[in-house]
């Protein structure tokens, strides 16, 4: 069996060591829950008491601007065990910005993140699946 996702670990500061995941063989029956582009003000909670039900956990990639407004849900979210990824602070297409940019829309959100959760982020999932070089 395999998982289909894209992974950085651990987020990539120019400076660290990254290794891009696209999918992980296991022989184990495993299921990788992910959410994207939250929080969201009408889902994420809806989300959190399904998963809660039923005893599950789920990793949570939020966009920065959504953290901005709804902040609190992320905090719920890590709070019950989920991780909380990084997402972008914007949901910018990563192969149209310049180092600089895609720098800022990372650590930004990262910063973000930690603001909110208490924690740093140690995932990455780049917006429609498109990295750029200057990521991997």
């Amino acid at each position: 069996m395999w998982l289909a996702f894209c992974v950085p670990l651990p987020l990539c500061a120019a400076e660290k060591t990254k290794t891009v995941y696209r999918r992980v063989n296991t022989e184990e029956k495993i299921v990788a829950i992910t959410f994207d582009d939250g929080p969201h003000p009408r889902y994420t909670k809806k989300i959190l008491d399904v998963l809660a039900e039923y005893n599950a956990k789920a990793t949570f990639f939020v966009i920065g601007k959504n953290l901005e407004l709804y902040g609190d849900l992320a905090r719920l979210a890590a709070e019950e065990g989920h991780e909380i990824g990084n997402h972008t602070y914007s949901h910018a297409s990563l192969p149209l910005l310049d180092r600089e940019a895609l720098a800022r829309e990372i650590l930004d959100n990262e910063g973000l993140i930690e603001e909110c959760t208490g924690l740093r982020p140690t995932v990455f999932r780049p917006p429609g699946g498109q990295s750029s070089s200057l990521v991997e």
